[in-house]
């Protein structure tokens, strides 16, 4: 009979163990809704979709309001919790009206600083019509396409693009024109003079005069430009699309935001 008892729990532990879903690695996915933005259906719907990319790594999901840095409140939440064990968090600032991605580890090797920018670009509008789940749902389903090895839509990185391209070739024009023109037939571009690229004219607004007699060296002056997407976050980390620089720390994570 003891035997048979010590056979049947040995059985039972087995059976347990199988069936019990818990990832090798102890990823969890926590939602701290404090500023009270989700109905109880919509926190357990987002959990459930939180829950798809602890495959990754822990998932969090904080909303509140915050004072200072959106991305020192973000990276704080999360390393406190984990470290930087692999993770992403999804911080909704209230207070600064900011959507907010930090990650850690493996997942900030492919949610990159380019790409939470990219994903709450795409997403904000939702949080500007306070629609909060379908935002958060959004950003999660994003990162799991990524995650996954997908592909999401950059529509700014596209904008940029074209907007290079097409002062590349005004430029190209322009020099084109300036070292075309001979000094004897007219010594002045005047401010009618009109220079094509892909369709579009622009008029030269700035005279320039070409000596015959002396040629001086162009001089070149530095201009830094605020660029970005209209309504930009620029609180994020030194050396991605959001700008700005991270405080203290050392942490290697990734992040970026967007105002909403």
């Amino acid at each position: 009979m003891k035997l048979k008892r010590i056979l049947f729990i040995f059985l039972c532990l087995l059976c347990f163990m199988h069936i019990q879903p818990v990832h090798a690695e102890g990823y969890q996915a926590v939602l701290d809704d404090r500023a009270d933005l989700l109905t109880d259906a919509e926190e357990k719907l987002l959990l459930q979709k939180m829950r798809e990319l602890t495959s990754y790594g822990n998932v969090m999901f904080v909303s509140g309001y915050f004072e200072g840095s959106t991305a020192a409140s973000a990276r704080s939440f999360y390393n406190e919790r984990y470290g930087t064990d692999s993770g992403t968090i999804l911080l909704i600032d209230m207070e600064n009206r900011i959507i907010y991605i930090h990650s850690e580890g493996a997942v900030s090797k492919v949610i990159t600083n380019a790409y939470a920018d990219a994903i709450t670009d795409n997403s904000y509008r939702h949080a500007t019509n306070g629609d909060y789940y379908r935002c958060a749902s959004d950003i999660f389903a994003q990162e799991k396409t990524l995650l996954s090895g997908g592909k999401i839509s950059r529509p700014m990185k596209h904008i940029t693009n074209l907007l290079i391209s097409v002062l590349a070739a005004l430029l190209l024009n322009f020099l084109f024109l300036t070292l075309s023109r001979s000094p004897k037939e007219d010594d002045t571009v005047t401010p009618s003079d009109m220079i094509t690229a892909g369709g579009l004219s622009v008029t030269v607004l700035k005279a320039i005069k070409i000596s015959e007699k002396k040629r001086h060296k162009p001089m070149y002056s530095g201009s830094s430009s605020s660029g970005g997407s209209s309504g930009g976050y620029s609180g994020g980390y030194s050396g991605g699309s959001s700008g700005g620089s991270s405080s203290g720390g050392g942490s290697s994570g990734s992040g970026g935001g967007h105002r909403f």
